[in-house]
């Protein structure tokens, strides 16, 4: 089955068997060509084995599949990093903060994401001088800024960020689902 290669494919590319990986992953997206899941799979062992050109070709048919699924931008984020494309890469984190900030700040917080990019201090100090110029300082913009904290493995500073935009909007679906992420985080559970 798909499912089963696919399986196989994820197993061998953590183990350093690139070649076999990546011919069970194609044998999974061959018999789920719209199976997006399937192409976040041949991604990740494409990323594996040194290849993020390839590796974002098949992030970008992942989103196009399931364009709000956030950690499709978050891997294509990784990609672009390591293609040296630093701008693209926080363009892609960002869009994956707005459609979940759960899902992209658990997965910023365990990925090096953030630290491949190499850019993401200069793109916190950025938006900290939006917010101060009065653009952005609203919760989905503080759920970025966390977003960005914990891809810098500055736990602390996140949590204390969204315990603070958490009392300003506690309504928020966006900032109720980045706390949760921090609280997993916090806990090891995420």
């Amino acid at each position: 089955s798909a499912e089963a290669r696919m399986g196989r494919g994820c197993s061998l590319s953590v183990l350093g068997r690139h070649r076999r990986a990546l011919a069970e992953a194609r044998e999974a997206v061959r018999l789920e060509p719209r199976a997006a899941y399937r192409r976040m799979g041949l991604g990740l062992c494409l990323l594996r084995a040194g290849r993020p050109g390839r590796a974002l070709a098949a992030f970008d048919r992942a989103a196009s599949l399931e364009p709000g699924e956030a950690s499709h931008h978050c891997e294509r984020g990784s990609a672009l990093a390591e293609l040296g494309r630093h701008g693209e890469a926080l363009d892609a984190i960002d869009m994956a903060v707005r459609l979940d900030a759960r899902s992209a700040i658990v997965h910023l917080a365990h990925s090096g994401t953030a630290r491949a990019a190499g850019r993401f201090e200069r793109r916190l100090a950025e938006h900290d001088e939006e917010a101060r110029r009065g653009r952005g300082g609203g919760g989905r913009s503080r759920c970025l800024r966390a977003a960005l904290l914990a891809g810098l493995d500055r736990l602390e500073e996140a949590d204390k960020e969204l315990d603070a935009v958490h009392s300003e909007h506690p309504d928020d679906e966006c900032v109720m689902g980045a706390t949760a992420a921090m609280i997993g985080i916090d806990s090891g559970l995420a």
